[in-house]
């Protein structure tokens, strides 16, 4: 009796056993489930962190030690470019995962930036081409920039330097949007020699130099001289490539802003003898304060009177030479339509030389390829019209250097749509892509580094031209000199750096 309860009581016990057991096993199956679900709810969560952040960077987050590639230190390099203080913020105290300051600068040794040729970008530019395409027409852009010229210590060359201005090359594509610095010097001007080793340089790397734009500042004019160019000869063979021709431009907004200084201070003549100048400007903005409804808002006496660095800006120069202006002159001056006719042949003729897409609501703005009359217009006018001199206000004899600029850049600009359309079937050309914007945008995110100084010290000009080119995405100043089409400064060395892990190695890092 005792043994048959002893084996009943077992077998309840075994028995609530087995409906825990099933009870636990219950569980868990829930618990599975509800975790499955968690970690699809996780990883969808984490979709919109995965498409901010780099699979490093996600690691950085977790916990995990991240081993940083080219991109992540390219996206780095541009946040750093920007502000260290916000760097520092970002990855210290709102712990976004980046790069330490210590890890960008060790990538960044092998790169030292030595003024001349930049041979290893070239290099990178070559792995990277396309011979035989459209998108190897490179423009070259060149223009100096002044330096604070205080003695220095450069710890990167262990030397004291001393230097004034720097001088600058930048190339960009003429069918797209990348630009890329390829040189720069201190205190050196831009001669023919040097000019040709850039061309040289570029030719072996597999890009066609379809132009070279600079302003006319008199060591460019002396560079002209020595290429033998003039209105009647716009081009000249390349060297290293004579099938090729370059054709030579002066940057358009630059002769805006002269021919806007010499209207102003001089005065202009016409053939039939009317003169007019900033008195007849000033009563023009009288008359147009009288009428009921002005013609001509944006005409007022403070863009007359500009002085000192104002002169440097582009817009009010298109301000002044606009056709609000062109119809205001025509409307108090009637009889007098050669007036109104310079403001507008000149407005129309500027459109056509800075046009930003293939197609815009106003047609002169378009790409170039069918506007050529305007261009013929204002070449017309260039020619007919003569500055007066300071003082005796008397014509003078030659064309001014702006003129000739202007009329150099029309016959380039027309001759060469023709014979690259010619050669690669090219149905239009955007004309701001011959300008020196790009290069003015370069300048002012260099001069938006230094705070309360205008210029930075040849040290700390080399140490910002090497985070812009190695970071490479960076909006110009809203108040620069120019207006800027893009919405960064693509340079495409940071580009194939970032794309291909392999290309770090030729910067030594």
């Amino acid at each position: 009796m005792t043994q048959h309860y002893f084996f009943y009581k077992k077998n309840i016990q075994i028995k609530k056993m087995k409906k825990e057991i099933q009870f636990l096993k219950d569980q868990v199956f829930k618990l599975r489930g509800k975790q499955n679900e968690d970690k699809v709810h996780q990883q969808q969560s984490m979709v919109p962190i995965m498409k901010i952040f780099s699979s490093e960077q996600l690691k950085k987050l977790s916990g995990s030690k991240p081993t940083w590639t080219p991109s992540d230190i390219v996206k780095a390099l541009t946040i750093r470019s920007i502000n260290l203080k916000a760097y520092e913020t970002m990855s210290k105290i709102w712990n976004v995962p980046l790069p330490s300051t210590r890890t960008l600068r060790s990538w960044m040794k092998g790169f030292t930036c030595s003024p001349g040729i930049f041979t290893d970008i070239l290099e990178i530019m070559k792995k990277n081409s396309n011979v035989g395409t459209i998108f190897e027409l490179a423009v070259l852009l060149f223009d100096e920039m002044n330096v604070d010229s205080r003695v220095v210590l450069d710890t990167t060359f262990d030397k004291v330097e001393n230097y004034k201005k720097v001088q600058v090359a930048q190339i960009r594509e003429l069918c797209s949007n990348w630009k890329q610095p390829i040189y720069y010097d201190f205190d050196t001007n831009m001669n023919k020699e040097i000019l040709l080793r850039i061309l040289s340089a570029l030719t072996e790397s597999g890009y066609v130099t379809c132009a070279i734009v600079s302003d006319l500042g008199g060591e460019n004019r002396g560079l002209w001289n020595e290429l033998q160019i003039s209105p009647e000869k716009t081009s000249f063979s390349n060297p290293h490539s004579p099938q090729d021709l370059i054709f030579v431009l002066a940057d358009v907004p630059h002769q805006m802003k002269n021919l806007r200084n010499h209207l102003l201070d001089d005065g202009v003549i016409f053939k039939n003898g009317t003169t007019f100048g900033k008195p007849l400007l000033e009563n023009m903005i009288q008359m147009d304060n009288g009428l009921e409804l002005k013609l001509c808002p944006k005409l007022t006496h403070r863009i007359l009177d500009i002085k000192g660095s104002e002169r440097m800006r582009v817009r009010p120069a298109i301000q002044l030479l606009s056709n609000h202006t062109a119809m205001l002159a025509l409307k108090l001056f009637p009889t007098q339509q050669e007036i109104s006719n310079f403001f507008k042949i000149i407005n129309d003729g500027f459109d056509v030389l800075n046009s930003r897409s293939k197609k815009n609501t106003n047609p002169l703005k378009s790409g170039f390829g069918v506007n050529f009359a305007n261009l013929i217009k204002l070449r017309k006018l260039l020619y007919s019209i003569r500055f007066l001199t300071k003082t005796k206000k008397v014509p003078k004899k030659a064309l001014l250097p702006c003129q000739v600029g202007f009329i150099v850049s029309i016959n380039s600009v027309i001759k060469l749509y023709e014979y690259f359309k010619k050669r690669f079937g090219i149905e239009y050309i955007l004309t701001s892509r011959l300008n020196q914007d790009s290069l003015e945008s370069f300048f002012s995110v260099i001069r938006s580094f230094n705070g309360l100084y205008a210029n930075p010290t040849p040290p700390e000009f080399r140490y910002r031209l090497r985070l812009i080119i190695l970071g490479g995405r960076i909006r110009p100043p809203k108040n620069g000199n120019v207006a800027f089409e893009d919405s960064d400064l693509m340079f495409i060395s940071s580009q194939l750096l970032s794309k291909n892990p392999k290309l770090k190695y030729l910067y030594n890092y």
